[in-house]
């Protein structure tokens, strides 16, 4: 079948996910701009992947040739830069975080979707679509909240949550008893961002794995 749309299909299912892709990339854009540190960072990568999808179920690759060549450098750089991100923080915190682990791997497939289907090995589709249907089972499921190292080190460790700001914690300093100025003593045991995930949150990065998956898996079909 050929991609017009950005994905082979009925018309109607392409809209379906545009408009499920429009409810990820509000989700993220909005944990974006009231989360601070690494979050935020985090955040702007799947805002971005979103807006990459919608485009791609938009827009059809045989006819903005450019647009995706333009897509596959800045998915490319993209993963570059937050491999860069993982391995710095490792130095830092002693440790690989998973949430950026998993972040990078989404956004090597997200150049891989930018290249033509027509030079895509076939058996490196099938894989990458397993593992983004994995990736939705796992967000769907909050797996990713079991994972002893996303979940802290020592309880207290990791920053409350501000009044009304999601539940994603940064760790770093703490507070003197009296509750005057803070008292930075370095990172905490662990890694620096937390999967305290909302219902919300998870269920975005579901439905983003699950579109990403639906889209490769339909190349091949």
């Amino acid at each position: 079948m050929e991609m017009m749309h950005g994905a082979p299909g009925p018309e109607w299912v392409r809209l379906l996910w545009v408009v499920a892709l429009v409810g990820v990339l509000a989700t993220h854009l909005w944990h974006a701009w009231v989360m601070p540190g690494q979050p935020r960072w985090w955040h702007v990568g799947h805002a971005a992947t979103a807006v990459a999808m919608i485009a791609m179920y938009s827009l059809p690759h045989v006819q903005h040739h450019e647009l995706y060549r333009g897509g596959f450098l800045l998915f490319a750089l993209a993963a570059v830069a937050e491999a860069g991100t993982a391995v710095l923080l490792r130095l830092r915190e002693g440790m690989f975080n998973p949430l950026w682990l998993i972040s990078t791997a989404d956004k090597m497939a997200m150049t891989y979707m930018m290249s033509s289907p027509v030079v895509r090995p076939a058996v490196l589709t099938g894989a990458l679509t397993a593992y983004l249907v994995a990736q939705a089972v796992a967000w769907a499921l909050a797996l990713w909240d079991r994972v002893p190292v996303l979940r802290g080190a020592r309880a207290g460790s990791a920053r409350e949550p501000r009044p009304g700001r999601p539940q994603f914690a940064e760790r770093g300093s703490t507070t003197r008893g009296d509750g005057s100025e803070p008292l930075d003593f370095g990172p905490a045991p662990g890694v620096g961002m937390l999967a305290h995930f909302t219902p919300v949150t998870r269920a975005s990065l579901a439905v983003m794995a699950a579109s990403m998956g639906y889209m490769l898996a339909s190349s091949v079909m």
